[in-house]
């Protein structure tokens, strides 16, 4: 699934993906869960699938679209989320100096502040949701110098609230960053 604002669905394809309109992001998050159930829904309907085994899973911000959607909407029973966690607020407003290539390119146009963000941003949040979520099955992937995921306040706050719901939780980490080089 290609997310809104990205690869053929991007609208100036000259443009960063996102904008510093907190309503256009919103619309594209809810616009992404949409997508996500749709494909499900079709999965689901396809005779090759086994539908008690459908899986979602995501890398960065479709890692974070991955969580939202565990918690929001838990229609699969697996979930990789790789390169990703809670705290969508967090990713958004990042310092961008910290990060570089397409991540940078990405965020350069947003002017958020981290609380004005998670003011805004919090009922899309994957952390919001987590412990709605219950024995589901998760796989993560996180770097250990990741740039724009913290791996505690976001990733293993998540992992835990998962845990605590008696979701079943393996965790990979590896030396890199966030983005590969």
């Amino acid at each position: 699934i290609y997310l809104p604002e990205y690869g053929p669905r991007k609208k100036d394809k000259n443009a960063p993906p996102f904008s510093n309109d907190i309503k256009s992001f919103k619309e594209s998050v809810l616009q992404s869960l949409v997508d996500i159930r749709i494909a499900g829904e079709i999965l689901k309907n396809e005779d090759l699938v086994d539908k008690n085994k459908l899986q979602l899973g995501g890398l960065s911000l479709g890692a974070l679209m991955t969580a939202i959607s565990a918690g929001m909407d838990p229609f699969f029973d697996r979930y990789l989320i790789g390169l990703g966690g809670g705290d969508l607020a967090n990713a958004m407003t990042i310092e961008k100096k910290k990060t570089f290539g397409v991540i940078r390119e990405a965020l350069q146009n947003i002017d958020w502040n981290v609380d004005f963000a998670r003011k805004e941003l919090s009922d899309f949040d994957a952390l919001t949701w987590a412990y709605t979520v219950h024995h589901k099955k998760f796989i993560f992937l996180s770097a250990e110098n990741d740039e724009l995921v913290d791996l505690d306040k976001s990733v293993m706050k998540l992992i835990n609230a998962y845990k605590e719901n008696g979701n079943s939780v393996v965790h990979y980490k590896h030396k890199g960053s966030h983005v590969p080089l």
